[in-house]
């Protein structure tokens, strides 16, 4: 898409927050070739309908409480609406910052908008119990993901922006292993990547994302949950309970 530049596929998190829904479940919002994005009241508050998982990227205004205010946009026959609500309100508004980006300098790759969008989302306006500085720096919550978008900040760093180096793939297969998982407990599995150190076109100096390919068999899934932890303690929960 977009002449070898990459289409971009912006996703809304979802709106099952009040069923405990996990939005890592929804295979859209969890590609990597996806934007997800989640949305927060104007006081910066989480909304009610809001699903958490690691996959959000990035979060826009949206709808709260009865009593908040909504968001205003174009509806049918020709006609406005001041009630859009939910995650669906927030994904547009995010494709439309990122349209500005593009504007900006069409030059820019898929990847190259998912590290700006990282780059200059912001943090001090939402409130999250869970926001943590990764290893590269950055402040990330299971809830909003890298922060609320800054339409003016992307389009500034996108008119200066420098191209990232060419994507590296590296798979690695862990040997088998069977565990039981028994009621209340714990199963911990440790793997030590090497990054496909030892092949040139693959081997993976800058982390940018990681894929999980696990198989268990369960009779219930709302009884799992499943966390990924980075070597500098950064914990990604994969599966909620």
């Amino acid at each position: 898409g977009r002449r070898g530049f990459g289409s971009v596929y912006v996703w809304a998190s979802g709106n099952g927050g009040r069923s405990r829904d996990h939005c890592s479940c929804d295979g859209y919002t969890n590609s990597i070739y996806t934007i997800s994005i989640s949305s927060t009241t104007e006081s910066g508050k989480k909304p009610w309908y809001l699903e958490e998982c690691a996959s959000t990227l990035a979060t826009t205004y949206s709808s709260g409480e009865s009593y908040d205010r909504k968001v205003i946009t174009t509806d049918l026959r020709q006609r406005c609406t001041d009630s859009h609500t939910g995650t669906s309100a927030s994904a547009p508004m995010a494709a439309g910052i990122i349209a500005l980006a593009l504007e900006a300098n069409p030059f820019l790759t898929w990847r190259d908008v998912q590290h700006i969008i990282v780059k200059t989302s912001r943090q001090r306006h939402l409130n999250a119990p869970d926001w943590k500085t990764n290893a590269a720096g950055y402040k990330v919550s299971h809830l909003y993901g890298f922060g609320l978008m800054d339409a003016e900040a992307m389009v500034v760093e996108a008119e200066k922006w420098t191209t990232v180096p060419v994507q590296h793939i590296c798979v690695e297969n862990t040997e088998r292993q069977i565990k039981t998982i028994r009621p209340d407990n714990v199963v911990r599995s440790v793997y030590k990547a090497t990054g496909c150190a030892d092949n040139t076109n693959h081997h993976v100096i800058y982390l940018e994302h990681v894929v999980v390919r696990v198989s268990i068999t369960h009779p219930r899934r709302g009884d799992l949950a499943i966390y990924l932890t980075s070597p500098s303690g950064t914990r990604s929960q994969l599966l909620a309970n």
